[in-house]
């Protein structure tokens, strides 16, 4: 036989994951994630001995989890249309897109997001003045909330510096130096994503990498913080 499969649970700090432990024509172990609900695979030597199995799945069990997560936090890439009453978002509510001719401006009036440009017809000056719209609501929304999600933490852990700008592969971000970077695209989430966001960033002012001591710090700092955190994962980035 040149392939074999197990199903086995792999739990770190109270969650638990599907993992698949395949045996086959191979020299060293090797664990792989994916998007989805796609269970974990650890890819191993068909005669390798379960007790070297079980050592390496313990040396790598956080890194796993870690991997697992940042996987899930990325913003998919799906395709998103700039055209007449297209839906975009802005703090979780929908707003279709109203189009017209003019000088460049975006504005919320009468449940719609009007949005004025040189060439409403071209989905990529559309997309501009949306992103434009979207970096100057970010910062006033961001600021407001980092004083309200500050609140739980001791005086002490704040960022030295807050920074917006759009990023492809995360929604936040901070520095050894203390400075905190958030996508402006998450201004179109719902105030508890961006309050989840904005909370796990400020955990790793404490403990910088994905941790037990982090995890133990984000629980206590949003106990809902796993309920929050699936809110992201509707919305694209674009």
């Amino acid at each position: 036989m040149s392939k074999q499969s197990y199903r086995r649970t792999l739990s770190f700090h109270n969650r638990q994951i599907d993992l698949d432990i395949i045996r086959q024509r191979r020299k060293s172990l090797a664990i792989h994630v994916f998007p989805g609900n796609k269970p974990v695979e650890l890819r191993v030597p068909l005669k390798c001995s379960w007790l070297e199995i079980d050592a390496f799945l313990t040396a790598r069990t956080e890194w796993t989890f870690k991997a697992l997560e940042e996987l899930a936090s990325e913003p998919r890439e799906l395709e998103i249309e700039y055209t007449q009453d297209s839906t975009h978002f802005y703090l979780g509510e929908i707003y279709p897109l109203s189009l017209s001719e003019g000088k460049g401006r975006v504005r919320i009036e009468d449940g719609k997001l009007l949005v004025r440009c040189l060439d409403p017809c071209d989905p990529l000056r559309v997309r501009t003045q949306l992103d434009r719209f979207y970096r100057k609501q970010s910062l006033p929304v961001f600021c407001r909330q980092l004083a309200v999600c500050t609140q739980t933490f001791p005086a002490q852990v704040k960022p030295s510096v807050l920074r917006v700008r759009k990023m492809r592969s995360r929604w936040g971000s901070c520095s050894h130096d203390g400075e905190m970077c958030l996508n402006t695209l998450l201004v179109r989430h719902d105030i508890k994503a961006i309050n989840f966001v904005i909370t796990h960033e400020l955990c790793h002012l404490v403990h910088f990498y994905h941790s037990r001591a982090f995890y133990r710090l984000l629980d206590q700092a949003m106990p809902a913080w796993r309920e929050a955190e699936k809110l992201l994962r509707p919305l694209a980035l674009t």
